[in-house]
């Protein structure tokens, strides 16, 4: 047993020096040292691990709480080790500071997240010492602060209330606007911080294409336009100094191709959806994670606004079938792809012939079928609708209900081959219509 300690402990050390990298490296490296993460979450994982040195322990967990946040995003395992570092450190130190920054962050992954406390905590602790890095930090944690009230007027937009919703904007545009300054600002001695301003621009970006859709004001549309446009041009930079790709350009590439598209721009905006997923998929290894199914929604409305429903629902059933696979906080995100997809078989029903809406409607009851959804809410309101259409209805004990989607729809339908790698989930054929 000893033995065992004394060689897991050598292990540790080895690969806390080959773990060297913070949040704004990270992505380098990050392919590289998977296998080296992975083999650190295993032993932390395991409970001997507290008889192990706590400060080499607090280091990694620092680390793998980095990799998961900032790489892989992985929202569960983020806070896990987050939470974990927080517990570890000093309260009211740099490094708790540090810890409450973090641990925001990875609860934030998650696009329902709207709490700002852990930020607000962070500055207080850094505002008594300036130096550099507590400069780049409070930089990070107000663009938060900003997202967090940006994601609160979507929820005061939810609820009709616009009042609050106006008031929540202009919090966040200030807190946005006081971390762009801050990141500006520091650019010359800190390059790498060009990626945090990238962030806040986008996230400036975001807040302006909701003003234009309550408000209609293209002045809002050409705001968000110049600030991704600002945005991208950031990320582009900083990926050439570093010489890999961030996680971050895929997101703005999905604002980007919405705002696009709202400027009658329409092949620009599908040319920036169809990068983005390319890009997120090559990062991730699979579709199956909470960036993901965004970038299929966006395409499916650009797609709508231009009449071209058929590929639309492919797109939307294509989201569906992720969001279905992630786990979100909140149903909303799912009913926004469910209500798109109902949406869309309205408009296919006018100009599709009966059979080719039949075909239709199986490939995606097929696909709730593939994820053993066939009875949820949205999936039965669907039944009753193709059944009330005249159609036969469609049950488990049929053992015809999906032949034409069980021939050469599904079977021609295979995953992209940079889906089909040593990290890939188990993954459902994509339906097509067409």
């Amino acid at each position: 047993m000893e033995a065992r300690k004394t060689n897991e402990m050598v292990l540790l050390q080895e690969l806390a020096k080959k773990l060297d990298f913070d949040r704004f490296n990270v992505h380098v490296d990050g392919k590289k040292v998977k296998a080296i993460v992975e083999e650190a979450h295993q032993i932390l994982s395991a409970q001997e691990a507290n008889e192990y040195d706590q400060d080499l322990i607090k280091e990694l967990t620092l680390r793998l709480a980095i990799y998961y946040a900032f790489f892989k995003r992985d929202p569960e395992l983020a806070a896990q080790y987050a939470k974990s570092y927080k517990e570890k450190v000093e309260k009211n130190t740099i490094e708790y500071a540090d810890a409450c920054g973090l641990l925001g962050y990875a609860y934030t992954i998650d696009p329902t997240f709207r709490d700002d406390s852990l930020y607000r905590e962070a500055i207080a602790i850094y505002e008594k010492e300036e130096n550099l890095h507590t400069k780049i930090n409070i930089a990070f944690n107000q663009q938060y602060i900003g997202l967090m009230f940006h994601r609160n007027a979507i929820e005061a937009d939810k609820a009709k209330n616009i009042a609050l919703a106006d008031e929540r904007t202009k919090d966040a545009l200030l807190y946005i606007g006081y971390a762009i300054n801050g990141q500006e600002k520091l650019l010359d001695i800190f390059p790498n911080i060009r990626i945090g301003l990238a962030e806040s621009l986008h996230i400036c970006g975001a807040m302006n294409i909701r003003r234009y859709n309550n408000t209609k004001t293209f002045y809002f549309l050409n705001e968000a336009d110049r600030f991704l446009e600002e945005a991208e041009n950031c990320e582009e930079i900083f990926e050439k100094e570093t010489g890999a790709r961030h996680f971050l350009t895929s997101i703005t590439y999905q604002s980007r191709g919405k705002t696009l598209g709202l400027l009658n721009r329409i092949p620009e905006g599908l040319a920036k959806f169809d990068a983005a997923l390319e890009r997120q998929v090559d990062h991730f290894g699979t579709e199956f994670h909470p960036d993901v199914p965004k970038t299929p929604q966006f395409k499916a409305e650009l797609l709508m606004e231009n009449k071209q429903y058929t590929e639309a629902f492919d797109a939307l059933l294509w989201a569906w079938r992720i969001k279905k696979q992630v786990k979100y906080r909140d149903d909303f995100i799912l009913k926004v792809t469910e209500n798109s997809l109902e949406k869309v078989l309205g408009e296919l029903k006018i100009i599709l012939t009966p059979e080719d809406l039949n075909k239709t409607y199986l490939l995606l009851f097929q696909t709730a079928v593939l994820l053993g959804e066939f009875d949820c809410a949205f999936i039965q309101k669907m039944r009753k609708q193709h059944e009330a259409m005249g159609y036969q209805k469609m049950t488990l004990k049929d053992p015809n209900r999906f032949q034409f989607a069980s021939e050469a729809q599904i079977a021609e339908n295979v995953v992209d081959k940079k889906m089909q790698n040593e990290d890939k989930d188990e993954v459902l054929p994509r339906p097509k219509t067409n």
